[in-house]
């Protein structure tokens, strides 16, 4: 997590990334690592904030390792990006350039340096956007690309410190006594993102050359209603899953949707929550309006299925083919505080055709086409399955 150390000297640099102080230098091309002596600390106070050096590579290590820890991804591949704080003089802005992170230190009237963690997260997170999916930065997709930059700022301050705030670089804004009107809770809020006088939560209000920061609000409001009911990191998780799996460069909102509840299936959370968070903000998914098509892992006859992570939320679904002439199955996993049910309909609104903790059998005859789902009072890995047909 911390820096690397050479005997009294330390350097900003672990095997994720590596800081440069810019020192007010706007140069894209400067590499070198700052240092310091190790009893004394890095003294870079500005503007209100304490250590933005510190600040940067911290909330940077700490992206990586939610991705990692947390989604699985590694998220920058092989490439260790520089992390570059105090680029330009006072300047208020915060950027990915393609390569590196370029924070600048704020104004120190209105704004403090930009390196609060949801701000580094939300910078590392286009990064991780660009060697994924590459959405393109305009349009519908350049809204769907900053929307999942916010997430990720939210979902990092959860990993990082326990909760999140649901604001848009809500530490960034200073109280000014001579322009208390002035001061800002946030740049974005995910509650309901037209509180900023700006942005949009439905797709009814979206304009083609719209700002993207302003079109983000539709999937940030979606982000929002969908963490609401399954939680951050989880909700976190389909958007993770849907950038690296199934969105693409020219992603509308409406794809964006098929992809996402895609990324949920991928994941084993339930598909018709993510959709109606999806509808709420005025988006179909008419390209996806058979949901049980999207259900595409199949179960097939005495093999087993393993490494199935099983929870309250976390249901892994199976479509199961019915051969012909068959009248029963049975399916027996490898813990008995699993529960299998076994319906004719994808949705866990249905009624089962049969259930039970640790093995279940059940009646198929009039069906060509059955599902099989698998829940647990709390967390379950690598919980291995079976089916056989009678």
């Amino acid at each position: 997590m911390g820096t690397s150390n050479n005997g009294e000297i330390c350097h900003f640099e672990n095997e994720f990334v590596k800081g440069v102080d810019q020192k007010r230098s706007m140069s894209l091309t400067k590499t070198d690592i700052a240092s310091f002596k190790c009893s004394k600390g890095y003294k870079d106070d500005v503007n209100g904030g304490s250590s933005p050096m510190y600040d940067a590579f911290f909330f940077a290590t700490k992206t990586t390792l939610m991705y990692r820890e947390m989604f699985n991804h590694i998220p920058m591949g092989d490439h260790v990006p520089y992390v570059k704080c105090h680029y330009g003089f006072d300047y208020n802005n915060a950027f990915w350039d393609g390569t590196n992170l370029y924070f600048g230190d704020g104004d120190g009237w209105f704004n403090h340096p930009l390196t609060g963690c949801d701000m580094v997260a939300h910078e590392f997170s286009h990064g991780v956007t660009e060697r994924a999916s590459n959405l393109a930065y305009w349009g519908e997709s350049g809204a769907i690309n900053e929307a999942f930059s916010d997430m990720a700022g939210e979902a990092a301050e959860l990993y990082t410190f326990g909760k999140n705030d649901w604001l848009v670089a809500g530490e960034m804004f200073i109280d000014n006594l001579y322009l208390p009107e002035t001061k800002k809770e946030g740049l974005r809020y995910f509650d309901n993102p037209t509180r900023d006088g700006l942005s949009i939560n439905h797709v009814k209000d979206f304009k083609v050359n719209m700002n993207v920061h302003y079109g983000s609000g539709v999937y940030n409001q979606v982000f929002y209603n969908l963490s609401q009911a399954i939680g951050v990191s989880a909700a976190m998780e389909c958007f993770v899953n849907a950038n690296r799996l199934y969105w693409k460069e020219t992603t509308t909102f409406e794809n964006g949707a098929c992809g996402t509840l895609k990324g949920a299936y991928e994941a084993g959370y339930d598909m018709e929550v993510v959709a109606e968070c999806f509808r709420f903000v005025g988006i179909t998914l008419f390209e996806c309006k058979d949901i049980s098509q999207l259900v595409t892992s199949e179960l097939p006859e005495n093999v087993t299925q393993t490494r199935m992570r099983v929870s309250p939320l976390r249901n892994p679904l199976f479509k199961i083919n019915v051969p012909h002439g068959v009248s029963h199955l049975t399916i027996t996993v490898s813990s008995p505080d699993v529960t299998i049910f076994v319906g004719p309909s994808h949705s866990r609104a249905a009624l089962p055709l049969a259930a039970g903790a640790g093995n279940v059998s059940a009646e198929i005859w009039q069906f060509a086409t059955v599902y099989s789902r698998f829940s647990a009072d709390v967390e379950i890995q690598n919980v291995s399955a079976t089916l056989l047909f009678y």
